[in-house]
């Protein structure tokens, strides 16, 4: 779900939420990416209402209708960047791009054994904030 972001337009936000969406689609299509990335289904959905821990309404904060329910990925996550040492880091990086996921520069991933096992939040593209 896409949270809501005072310095940046509702059009923004929702081509930044339809790029990360259609990547993750593409993602899933590759047979070699498609184990690194969360598990389908990858239904869109509308949200009616989001609590927090105690039981509050805090639905202002998203945008209720840019949502879409995939697995949950336990651990711990790093920037992408930051993953200089995973083994499989460039290899990774090679096939997002030849799947057509240009943006990954804030891509999160999971790395075990000195390998990225897992990668979330990447884009087909950059969505460029204009002033």
């Amino acid at each position: 779900m896409a949270y809501r972001n005072s310095q940046k337009s509702d059009d923004h936000c929702a081509k930044v939420f339809n790029s990360e969406y259609s990547a993750l689609e593409l993602a899933q299509a590759d047979k070699s990416l498609a184990q690194l990335v969360a598990a389908p289904p990858f239904n869109r959905t509308s949200i009616s209402r989001v609590l927090n821990e105690h039981g509050e309404c805090i639905s202002e904060l998203f945008y209720l209708d840019l949502a879409f329910e995939a697995e949950y990925i336990d651990g711990k996550f790093t920037k992408f960047g930051s993953a200089l040492d995973a083994s499989n880091r460039q290899e990774i990086q090679g096939q997002f791009s030849e799947a057509g996921i240009k943006h990954t520069l804030d891509a999160q991933v999971k790395v075990l054994d000195n390998k990225i096992v897992k990668v979330v939040d990447f884009a087909t593209i950059e969505i460029v904030l204009e002033h």
